[in-house]
């Protein structure tokens, strides 16, 4: 279904730290989850949704311990953020409440306050099924385009009163407003193998390094659970998603990620770092943010 792209090596042992970020600001109530990193300065800065239509903010100096901001949350009515620092301008790019479309605000500082510039993308091809869920942006200096990778239509996981997306599509922009969405969408989709890939490709966050398109996504297999999983593409647009790509499993019972593992936030800094969220549905706190690394 997909052509093979260029081979790269890719970082084959993670180890994971554990849960780094969970419910602690009474706005968060019980969850936080699919985080946004940039690391600026020495500095790991942090945007996070909580259990409801809020986002928060926090920095770290390590990846590991970090402090939220006092006046959290930064902006609000919005879910699943993405976030891209372009000349000074912090980008938030976030799902509508209704996961029918994806927005921008924008501001000088992490923290804000963000002004909203409004809907960028709304759901128009047919396999969108009307739903656009999580953005993923990057800005390509190279070609001073705003690139973004999205989740769209849905599936419905077993035993779980929600959906997931289903699959990716892609589009890019000069501005950041005004968006081009690419003609062959979806890019990626589940593999229909019996695999942890079988029913879908539900986010797909992406890390240009070296001129190689880093994509760290999670597929979920026949009953909707989903894993993460690592691949590249040369040009963003080609990639070719496959069962040894695995690289973060189901924790064990008593794990924070036992049941799913969900969006990533990845970040190269003398070794990769890569934040996800995960579940385990018999915590109180059932959705909490951990980290994943590995120096090779």
């Amino acid at each position: 279904m997909y052509p093979q792209t260029n081979s790269h090596p890719l970082p084959s042992t993670w180890v994971k730290l554990g849960s780094v970020l969970t419910p602690t600001q009474t706005w968060e109530g019980t969850m936080v989850r699919d985080p946004s990193v940039l690391y600026q300065s020495g500095q790991y800065k942090m945007w996070y949704w909580n259990d409801g239509s809020s986002i928060g903010y926090a920095t770290s100096a390590d990846g590991v311990n970090w402090t939220k901001y006092s006046q959290n949350p930064v902006f609000t009515n919005v879910l699943r953020p993405s976030v891209v620092y372009k000349s000074g301008t912090y980008y938030l790019f976030y799902a509508k409440a209704d996961e029918t479309a994806i927005g921008l605000a924008t501001s000088t500082n992490p923290q804000g306050v963000f002004t909203d510039q409004g809907l960028v993308l709304s759901a128009s091809q047919v396999w969108e099924n009307g739903l656009i869920r999580g953005p993923s942006v990057w800005y390509d200096r190279e070609t001073e385009l705003f690139k973004l990778w999205y989740s769209a239509s849905s599936i419905s996981p077993e035993g779980v009163p929600w959906t997931e997306p289903a699959a990716i599509g892609y589009a890019t922009s000069k501005d950041g407003i005004t968006w081009n969405k690419y003609a062959n969408n979806p890019i990626m989709q589940g593999l229909n193998d019996g695999s942890w890939l079988e029913r879908a490709i539900e986010t797909l966050r992406v890390y240009k390094q070296n001129n190689i398109y880093y994509g760290f996504y999670h597929g979920a297999d026949a009953r909707g659970i989903s894993r993460i999983g690592l691949t590249t593409s040369i040009d963003g647009i080609t990639w070719n998603p496959q069962v040894s790509d695995l690289i973060l499993d189901l924790g064990n019972y008593e794990d924070f990620d036992s049941d799913f593992l969900y969006t990533t936030a990845p970040v190269y800094n003398s070794g990769w770092k890569l934040w996800y969220n995960g579940r385990n549905s018999n915590n109180s706190n059932p959705e909490v943010i951990g980290l994943a690394i590995t120096t090779i």
